[in-house]
This record gives structure tokens, sequence and C-alpha cells, in this order.
């Protein structure tokens, strides 16, 4: 067939799939019921291929218009990411940038990497939610989440480690004096212990000690779901607890707290980058991404 403009029949098609029925797509077009037709009927000429199964009350796919739909949907977000990536090659970066950030980072380090880079481009403005519930990136419609974990399951995201995060064992000489010094695992039954409530098993310390991993049932004396006020109980003298390295480093130098039991160590987590794998990555997203790597990859290593 000649003269077909095949973009705007995909286009035409998908509207009629997404509305249920040709009126409706039509309608939301803005074009003729029988223009949206004849463009459906022109691309299943072009494709050799049925894609609807037509009656007079429904409107139901064939096999080969799920596969057409799949496949228009990501033909039509290159076209529109070959849009912006001409676009963005002649104009200042711009747009919004939506990202999850844990309470942690954003209290420790977020806050002056964000500043760094909004001097950078003045242009881009950032949306950020600070919490440490589980936020589902394609459902919130996220384009970047920082997620703080073991691991990561999910294929329909695309992850990139940023690095392994260290937590310390560790109290204060305050709390110390008064209570003793553990010595080993088993000790800390008899101390008051802090725990962050929002982790999967808060009731238990996984550590590793050479090749062997050993289960630690904690005596609980304060549960919440706050690091920042876990760290200032153990300033205070409530407990012993453990932290992120890199939020207690100065802490630490300053003898302000003090490491316990060295020889074990708690189970490591990593700070991934999350993005979903069907979203085209803007001039402003790779921008961003690019810089926060760097800078978090700093941020927890130094």
């Amino acid at each position: 067939m000649t003269g077909i403009n095949i973009v705007e029949c995909m286009r035409i098609f998908k509207k009629v799939v997404e509305t249920g029925n040709f009126t409706r797509a039509a309608k939301e077009l803005r074009i003729s019921v029988a223009w949206t037709a004849k463009n459906v009927e022109k691309l299943e000429t072009s494709l050799g291929s049925t894609l609807f199964i037509r009656s007079t009350r429904h409107l139901r796919l064939t096999e080969a218009g799920q596969i057409c739909y799949d496949s228009t949907g990501r033909v039509m977000e290159e076209l529109q990411g070959l849009k912006e990536r001409l676009s963005d090659e002649t104009q200042i970066p711009n747009g919004k940038i939506k990202i999850a950030v844990p309470q942690i980072l954003a209290i420790y380090g977020m806050g002056h990497i964000l500043a760094e880079f909004g001097k950078l481009y003045p242009k881009i403005k950032l949306d950020v939610a600070v919490n440490d519930r589980f936020v589902d990136l394609q459902s919130e419609d996220f384009d970047f989440v920082f997620r703080i974990t073991k691991d990561l399951k999910d294929s329909r995201i695309l992850v990139r480690n940023l690095g392994t995060i260290q937590r310390i064992l560790c109290a204060s000489p305050t709390y110390l004096k008064e209570h003793g010094t553990p010595n080993k695992l088993d000790d800390l039954s008899k101390h008051q212990c802090l725990v962050y409530s929002w982790f999967s098993e808060p009731d238990q310390w996984n550590f590793k000690q050479g090749e062997e991993e050993i289960k630690v049932r904690p005596n609980i004396h304060l549960s919440v779901n706050s690091s920042p006020l876990i760290k200032d109980a153990l300033l205070s003298g409530s407990g012993i607890g453990y932290l992120p390295d890199f939020i207690i480093r100065n802490e630490m130098s300053e003898g302000l707290l003090v490491p316990l039991i060295q020889d074990a160590e708690f189970e490591a987590f990593n700070l991934y980058l999350l993005r979903a794998d069907d979203r085209y990555q803007p001039t402003r997203a790779r921008l961003f991404s690019e810089f926060i790597i760097t800078s978090l990859q700093k941020l927890i290593s130094a």
C-alpha cells in the first residue's frame, strides 16, 4: 500500500486499544470515526494481519493485535525520545525530575549534593519525596528512586549499585562506663539495644564473624523508624545500636561513639539508584544520574 503514514496509523491503533472502541478513540484524537477505522485497516493491510476481532458490541485484540500493541508502545516512546534528544541538543537542560530519597540520605549529605546539582543546572527542577517506606517506582511515577537494601528482584527496573554501606555497632563512652563494654555477641542480651524498626526483621541482628553467620536477638530498649533519632539516642548514652558508617564518621573520629565487637561485621547493605526500564531518559535525567552517582559514591566510600 502506498501513501500510508505508518506512525499515524500506529498512534490511532494504540488509542483504539486504550479506549476500547473506535468512537471514543476518534473523540479523544479529534478525528472522525471513519478516519479512525480507515487507519486501523491500513495498518492491518500493511502488516498482513488482523488486529481486532470485531462484533457489534465488543472489540477484542487478536494475538497479532496484542503483539502489535506492545511494539507500538515502544515505537512511540522511541520516537518521543528521539524528538527530545534532538530538542535537547539545542536547549539548556530543563524540566522536572521526581525522586524518592530515604530519610538517612536526605539528612546526611543529599541536601548538599542536590544544591550543587542545582547550581550547575538551574533550569532543572527537583521534586524530592523523603521517606523510608517502600516506593513503587512505576506506579508512583518517579523518575528515580534511591533504595538501601540487600538485594533487588524487580526485572522491570534499571539498577545502578552505588556501593556497599557498612553498618557499625557502637555506643557512647558514657553508656559503656555505666553499663560495661560487650566483648562478644552474646553479651548484647545484657545491654540496652536501639533498633531500627522498619527493617524486615527489626528484632534480629545478622552478623558475620569470619565465615560464620550469627543471628542475635537484641535486648530492645528503643525501637524507632528514624536513624537520626537512633544517632541522638546513642550520643546521649541510651544504649547500643548500629548505624551506617558514613553518618557517624565524625563522631567516631572525635571519640563520641566507640565501635564494638569489631571482629563481627553487620550484614552489609547496598545503595541502589533505580529507574524504570520502559522510560526514555531525557538529557536532564541523564545529567542527574551521572552527577548523583559520582557524588553518592564519594559520600559512602569516603
